[in-house]
Parts: structure tokens; C-alpha cells; sequence
């Protein structure tokens, strides 16, 4: 477990999004984290912030597109969307975060 000077100590890992640095903070500011818990919240907020960034990518391009075969397919970020939520969501479980 990390004590109270060390919670304060821990920044967010570089290059997260803004809102996986909020995370980042609102949960070592909350809870003390051994050095497990800290990698299931590091990997939470990676998934968080690649989350975010395959949002941007569909809301800019569209949920869909058109292929060179004239198929509409699905955009690539949509998988890595789908795949962050799910690492995100299984991290803030293997945490206990969840409600």
C-alpha cells in the first residue's frame, strides 16, 4: 500500500488524456494503492485516454465508411473503442471500483 505522502507523490503516467490524468489523480488523492493497483490504474487510464482519442476519430470521419470494394464498413477506430471500454471497465473491476 502506498502511504499518504506517497499518494501524492504518484503522478499520472505521461501522455494520458486530461481525463485519465483527472482519474489518475481523483484515485491516488482517494486510495492508498499497492504497486498492483497502481498498474491496474495505469492501464485503466491508457484505456481511458485511447477511449477518448477513437471517439474523436469517429465523430470527425463517421461510424462507417466506404470501402474500395463500394462496402460500407465500419470504421477502424470503432474496435478500438470497443476494446478500450472493455480494458478500462475490466481494470476499474479488478480494482474494486466498480459499483
Amino acid at each position: 500500500m502506498a502511504s499518504r505522502r506517497e499518494k501524492h507523490r504518484l503522478g499520472p503516467p505521461k501522455g494520458i488524456s486530461a481525463n485519465g490524468a483527472a482519474f489518475w489523480r481523483d484515485i491516488t488523492g482517494s486510495f492508498a494503492l499497492n504497486e498492483e493497483t497502481r498498474e491496474l490504474l495505469r492501464l485503466a487510464v491508457e484505456a481511458l485516454s485511447r477511449a477518448e482519442t477513437a471517439r474523436r476519430l469517429i465523430a470527425r470521419d463517421g461510424l462507417v465508411f466506404r470501402a474500395k470494394s463500394g462496402r460500407l464498413e465500419p470504421h477502424p477506430a470503432a474496435r478500438l473503442l470497443k476494446e478500450a471500454e472493455d480494458t478500462f471497465l475490466r481494470a476499474v473491476r479488478s480494482m474494486g471500483l466498480e459499483r
